[in-house]
């Protein structure tokens, strides 16, 4: 259970890190690029957490259910709050929030934060060095939008790569689902796979709003199937250091 636990880990971090591109589809790559730059102080003010374990037939074996709530205190920096924990029908949120208590106490003892986060975004302006970005040939309709695809190669670190599938907006180039998978596996994975799904608000807000890692693996003879889906909503945006001095 401990090696479930630790890829989800690494696949929330990795996945919201990713994606130099071809000349061709460059400015179609580069809106996406400008879009996550212009968006990284959104946070969701609600994650819903579903960690489902199943045998090798399929059949579910455990359950962990997790809701936060995700705020700004009196100084406007981001704090969490767990709502409810349950693990296979088991209420587990006190216990939670006592852990919770302890992790954020030996934060504020060396002088850290413990903010809430949902990884990197794979467009950032900091990370294009790192990626490869083939255009594909297919054009897929994706919640009712016409999307082009790239398929990219990012090197994460010595010998850790990211594979998959960016699908972008032809129109707009707003990224809207991502897909991917590290390489190599972790240790006794025998496979897993992200799917990232976006949002562009009305209001020109661009965030992630779902995020699914399927997978297999286990020990020896025991082999086990996972899925994890985490659901973000109510997003609100935390103020930038100028706004803050603005608004005094």
């Amino acid at each position: 259970m401990q090696i479930l636990r630790r890829v989800f880990l690494w696949a929330v971090v990795a996945g919201l890190a990713l994606p130099q591109v071809g000349a061709s589809q460059n400015d179609l790559w580069q809106k996406a690029v400008e879009i996550a730059a212009r968006n990284q102080n959104w946070v969701p003010g609600e994650a819903y957490t579903r960690t489902e374990v199943m045998n090798k037939k399929g059949k579910l074996e455990h359950v962990e259910e997790s809701q936060l709530r995700i705020l700004p205190d009196e100084n406007g920096q981001v704090r969490t709050e767990i709502v409810r924990v349950v693990k296979d029908g088991k209420d587990e949120t006190a216990k939670a929030r006592e852990k919770q208590r302890e992790a954020e106490k030996k934060a504020s003892d060396r002088g850290g934060k413990h903010p809430f986060r949902t990884g990197r975004s794979p467009f950032l302006p900091e990370v294009q060095d790192s990626v490869k970005v083939q255009p594909l040939d297919s054009v897929a309709v994706i919640d009712s939008i016409r999307c082009a695809g790239f398929r990219f190669e990012e090197r994460v670190s010595r010998g850790r790569r990211i594979v998959g599938t960016a699908w972008l907006d032809v129109k707009s180039g707003a990224p809207v689902v991502l897909e991917f998978e590290p390489r190599p596996l972790p240790k006794h994975v025998k496979n897993m796979r992200t799917r990232i799904r976006y949002r562009c608000a009305p209001d020109g807000g661009w965030y992630p709003v779902e995020m699914v890692t399927t997978g297999e693996g286990g020990f020896l003879f025991v082999k086990k199937r996972f899925r994890n889906r985490i659901e973000l909503s109510k997003h609100w945006r935390v103020k930038e250091e100028a706004d803050k001095g603005n608004s005094n």
